[in-house]
Order: structure tokens, then C-alpha cells, then sequence
């Protein structure tokens, strides 16, 4: 992978040498943010020929591009990384999805690193196996408003399924992957995909929290959204 920085008018503001690389080590930049002391955080897929078995890495670049530091992420079997968020601690979240680790098969994990990118904790496992083969993440589900206050509207593209208020429940989790809320009140609508989701009587704090639509005992739809008061 390259790394560079560039100024608002599009030239270049540092390139290599500034940046990281790795001769031995075959990897794609997943994803990006920027931490508070502007130094640039990525997380990076390794192909099989890289680390065993698929590792992921973090790394932390500063703010002139040279390597600050890195570390790397998985167990005995396949990890696939898939976005990184800042938290309010100045740690960092990493959502994706791991074969090492959950019930079998593919799972979707949640792992919380302090400011330098380190974790000593076990990855957080947020949807096994039997959800994911009834509803794979899609990205065409709409939550809206996004920065969320207490009302939003989900709508549900590509359903192959049927919902009813009866059969629905949201579980939230917070940015570090805790259990925040089961259950809630819905509204249907006349389409038969769009759900009304009021959260007013629950009080959330500013942050990005993840949610799991769950109908019958089946994750129907999952994703993340923002609230800013």
C-alpha cells in the first residue's frame, strides 16, 4: 500500500519516504481517520502471503507521514477488518469480521484499542454465524437522520422477508461493543419496509453506536449511526 498527503488544492503535502511500507508483507489500507493530535490512523488487510493466516494491522502515522507505530490483530484463521472509528477516550474501534473467533464460520467483531493502538482484550463477537446467513450486512439499509436525535426511520432495501411490529426488536451497542438497550417501540409502515424507530424515553449520550434489527430471532439489518446533541 501508498500513503500520501495532500493539500486542499490537490499537491502534495508529504510522500515517501514519509510514509510506511513493507517489503514482506502484501497489504491493502482498509480504512482511515485522523486522531486528535492529527496523526493518521489506518487499519490494513494482509493477504495470505503476508502474516499467518491473515492478520490485520493497525498503524499509526504522524503528522509529517513517518511511522509511529503499528500492531497487528487475529487469531489461528482469517480476520477481515472493515472501518475504524476515533472514540471519545482517543482510542480507536475497529469493526470487521473473524473466522478465529465466535461460534464458527464468519462472525462480525469489535475491537476497542487505547491511543496507541494496542488491546489487551479478546475481540468482542457482535453477530455470529446463523445471523449473518439470514441477513448479510447490507448497505442499501437507510438510517435516517443520521446524526440521530430521538426519531429515525430505517428503511429496509432488498428484504426477502416479512416484519411486524410483533416480531421486532433493536439491540444498540455502544462504541466499545457493550450491550446498551433490548427491545423498543415500533411503527410499520404502509410500504412494508421502512421502520419507525423512537427512542425518545432512552437517553444517549454523543458518540456513534452500532445497531441489530432483529425479527423472529434473526438479525434483519445492522449498521451504525451518530448522535450530536
Amino acid at each position: 500500500s501508498y500513503l500520501m498527503k495532500l493539500n486542499a488544492d490537490g499537491t502534495d503535502f508529504w510522500s515517501p519516504p514519509g510514509n510506511f511500507s513493507a517489503s514482506t508483507v502484501n497489504f491493502e489500507i482498509v480504512d482511515i481517520v485522523e486522531s486528535n493530535t492529527n496523526q493518521i490512523v489506518s487499519i490494513s488487510d494482509f493477504d495470505n502471503n503476508g502474516l499467518s493466516n491473515g492478520e490485520f494491522g493497525l498503524f499509526i502515522n504522524d503528522s509529517n507521514g513517518y511511522l509511529d507505530t503499528s500492531s497487528t490483530f487475529g487469531g489461528s484463521l482469517i480476520e477481515k477488518p472493515h472501518s475504524i472509528i476515533r472514540c471519545f477516550d482517543k482510542g480507536y474501534a475497529i469493526l470487521g469480521a473473524t473466522t478465529s473467533f465466535g461460534l464458527g464460520l464468519e462472525n462480525i467483531f469489535l475491537v476497542k484499542t487505547d491511543t496507541l493502538g494496542s488491546s489487551n482484550l479478546t475481540m468482542s463477537i457482535l453477530v455470529g454465524e446463523s445471523d449473518k446467513s439470514y441477513a448479510p450486512i447490507n448497505e442499501q439499509n437507510v438510517f435516517f437522520p443520521n446524526p440521530f436525535q430521538s426519531i429515525a426511520t430505517l428503511t429496509l432495501e432488498g428484504r426477502n422477508f416479512d416484519i411486524n411490529s410483533k416480531s421486532l426488536q433493536l439491540n444498540l451497542f455502544n462504541e466499545v461493543g457493550s450491550s446498551i438497550y433490548h427491545g423498543i417501540d415500533f411503527e410499520i409502515a404502509q410500504n412494508g419496509k421502512d421502520v419507525v424507530i423512537n427512542l425518545t424515553n432512552l437517553t444517549l449520550s454523543d458518540g456513534i453506536y452500532f445497531y441489530h434489527l432483529i425479527a423472529n430471532h434473526k438479525t434483519i439489518a445492522q449498521g451504525k449511526f451518530t448522535v450530536i446533541k
